[in-house]
């Protein structure tokens, strides 16, 4: 299999995730750095909720899981974290295909 590239974090962003996935397989999501109330989702595209995951302090990566019967479409994993007395959104988009 050919190496994908990940989508490097921005800004110093705490997570990172190949934007090209294979439909039936997790999504790995690569924990930069912990962020206060870290929480990250697999967002379908119209934009439901497929899987999520809290993330602890000293994990270096967190697995979702996507449903098989999951359309070849445009996807979001999207982080929210606390940054002071703000909540912070980062939003990620990645791409399934078929295997």
């Amino acid at each position: 299999m050919a190496a994908t590239a990940v989508t490097p974090p921005l800004g110093g962003a705490p997570i990172a995730v190949e934007a090209a996935q294979i439909l039936g397989r997790p999504v790995v999501v690569r924990i930069e750095r912990y962020e206060k109330d870290l929480h990250v989702a697999l967002m379908g595209a119209s934009t439901d909720e497929i899987a999520s995951r809290d993330v602890a302090p000293g994990e270096s990566s967190v697995v979702l899981s996507a449903p098989g019967a999951l359309a070849a479409a445009a996807h979001q994993v999207v982080a929210t974290y606390s940054r002071g007395t703000v909540t912070e959104t980062l939003i990620r988009p990645i791409t399934f295909r078929a295997p």
